[in-house]
């Protein structure tokens, strides 16, 4: 499950539950439509992040215009060569394997799986 605030800033992604319990239920009516209600209690994991924020990310594919990252070994990130970096892009100094220090500028969200675009701001 992805939440994207409505300002764009923010987003969630549900990562685990564990030690489910269902604690009651009922049918409500929703719209003229019957939907189960189903009250439960667990622990709950999630990944948040914010624009702005730094991530660490391991890189999964490298090229000579776009890194692809993994954060958590499930979350994607993307780091594209921007004309404004010409030969100085960090980029050039990464291989597949190799962490970098990422600074998230947008998300994205795509059949409820969240994208984030960020720009290398250290190799590690």
């Amino acid at each position: 499950m992805v939440d994207i605030a409505e300002n764009g800033e923010e987003a969630s992604v549900l990562m685990s539950i564990q030690n489910i319990k269902i604690l009651g239920g009922n049918a409500d009516c929703v719209d003229e439509e019957r939907f189960p209600v189903i009250t439960i209690e667990g622990n709950f994991i999630y990944f948040q992040v914010r624009v702005g924020s730094f991530l660490r990310a391991k890189v999964a594919h490298a090229s000579d215009s776009f890194i692809g990252c993994l954060i958590h070994d499930s979350i994607n990130a993307a780091i594209p060569k921007s004309k404004k970096d010409g030969e100085n892009w960090l980029g050039h100094q990464v291989a597949e394997g190799q962490d970098v220090l990422i600074k998230v500028r947008r998300f994205e969200c795509f059949h409820n799986t969240l994208a984030i675009r960020a720009r290398i701001k250290e190799v590690l």
